[in-house]
Parts: structure tokens; C-alpha cells; sequence
């Protein structure tokens, strides 16, 4: 698509040209013509030079730096595990309060409609 509108762009700046050539008017210019005419003009280019520092193997991280440390707000993942346990048995446990809670309600909602009969 974008080499469609980059050659109807070209095609609309250079209206006389593309009306004396009956191909580029009827469009038969297609991406894989101009790719192919891109590649032949890049075979005539003078190749380029390799730096071989790009290829010089790099040190690797550790996995757990100083950075992966919960007080400066990141954690691997035994402590994103950690945390997501300890948030989940909270959640359980406040899930159980209310559960009780309900229960109660309602055992105290039957006495007190019992008393006031």
C-alpha cells in the first residue's frame, strides 16, 4: 500500500511524463517489478564493509541483578511468586470472613424474625 500511494504520488508530480508512457498510465508498475529493479541496482553498489566489533560476543546478564530487589520495585519470578501466593491467601481468607459473615447475617436475620414474632 505504501509503495501504491509513493507511485501515485510520483505519478500526479509528473503528469506529463506518466501520460506519454502508456505502462505507468495504465499501471502495470508493480511492487515486485520495482523490487526486482531495486535489487539489480544494489548488485552494481560496492559492497560494504563489515565491522567485526558487531560480531565480538557481549557479556550476559545475570539473572537476578541488583535491580530484581523488591525494594526498588522489581522481582524475579520466585518473588513475583512469592507475592502472588501471599496476595492470593488473603483473598481467600477474605473470602471466608465473608462467606462466615453472610452466614451469620442470615442465622441472625431467622432469630431476630423468630424474637419479633
Amino acid at each position: 500500500m505504501a509503495y501504491t500511494g509513493t507511485l501515485e504520488k510520483t505519478r500526479r508530480a509528473n503528469f506529463k511524463e506518466v501520460s506519454q508512457d502508456p505502462a505507468a498510465l495504465a499501471g502495470f508498475q508493480s511492487f515486485h517489478q520495482e523490487y526486482m529493479k531495486e535489487l539489480e541496482r544494489d548488485i552494481k553498489r560496492p559492497a560494504r564493509e563489515i565491522n567485526a566489533d558487531d560480531f565480538v560476543m557481549k557479556r550476559q546478564r545475570t539473572t537476578q541483578g541488583p535491580s530484581d530487589r523488591q525494594e526498588a520495585g522489581y522481582l524475579d519470578e520466585s518473588g513475583r511468586r512469592e507475592k502472588f501466593m501471599d496476595e492470593h491467601q488473603r483473598y481467600k481468607e477474605g473470602r471466608l470472613e465473608e462467606h462466615e459473615r453472610t452466614e451469620l447475617f442470615y442465622v441472625l436475620e431467622q432469630f431476630f424474625e423468630k424474637s419479633r414474632r
